[in-house]
C-alpha cells in the first residue's frame, strides 16, 4: 500500500498526458503520468494482449471500437484516454492498477468465482444457507437420476 501511495504522489507532479472528458456531463478527469509511465503503459499492453491471444494490434482496436492506429499510438508511448483504458481493462479483464500504474495483479478479480460465490453464501442466514444447500442436494439427484436412466438405457 505504501508503494502505491508514494508512485501516485510521484505522478501526481508530472504533466498531465491522457484525459478523459464524458460528453454527458462536465466532469473532466486527468490521468496524471510521465512520458516514460506511457511507454510503460504500451508494454504492459503488449503482455496483456499476447497474455489474452490477441496477436495483431487491429484485432484489439475492432474489440474496443478504435483504429489501429490508436493502438499502435498507446504501445509506442503516445498517450490513451481514460475511456480508452476502461474499454481496454473491461475487453482483456485487466486490472485498471496494473495497466495504468504497473502495481498489482494483471488480472481483475473473477468476482464469479466458485470461491467468491462460498464467500457470499457463508455471510447469509442459517436459513438461507439451509435453502442453498436443499436446493444444490435436489438438483444434484436430479442430475443422478438422469445419468442412472441414461446409463440403464445402454
Amino acid at each position: 500500500m505504501e508503494e502505491a501511495r508514494q508512485r501516485i504522489e510521484t505522478m501526481m507532479k508530472r504533466p498531465p498526458i491522457a484525459t478523459w472528458s464524458s460528453p454527458m456531463s462536465a466532469i473532466t478527469m486527468i490521468l496524471v503520468c510521465g512520458a516514460q509511465d506511457m511507454h510503460d503503459i504500451g508494454k504492459r499492453l503488449l503482455i496483456a494482449m499476447k497474455a489474452r491471444g490477441i496477436p495483431k494490434q487491429y484485432l484489439l482496436a475492432d474489440l474496443i471500437s478504435v483504429d489501429q492506429s490508436a493502438v499502435t499510438r498507446w504501445i509506442s508511448g503516445k498517450s490513451m484516454s481514460i475511456s480508452h483504458a476502461i474499454a481496454i481493462c473491461n475487453q482483456l479483464n485487466l486490472s485498471m492498477d496494473w495497466l495504468i500504474l504497473g502495481i498489482g495483479e494483471m488480472y481483475r478479480e473473477n468476482l464469479n468465482s466458485a470461491e467468491d460465490k462460498v464467500h457470499s453464501v457463508e455471510a447469509l442466514s442459517e436459513e438461507a444457507k439451509y435453502i442453498i444447500i436443499k436446493t444444490i442436494d435436489y438438483m444434484t439427484s436430479i442430475e443422478g437420476a438422469r445419468s442412472n436412466i441414461a446409463f440403464s438405457a445402454i
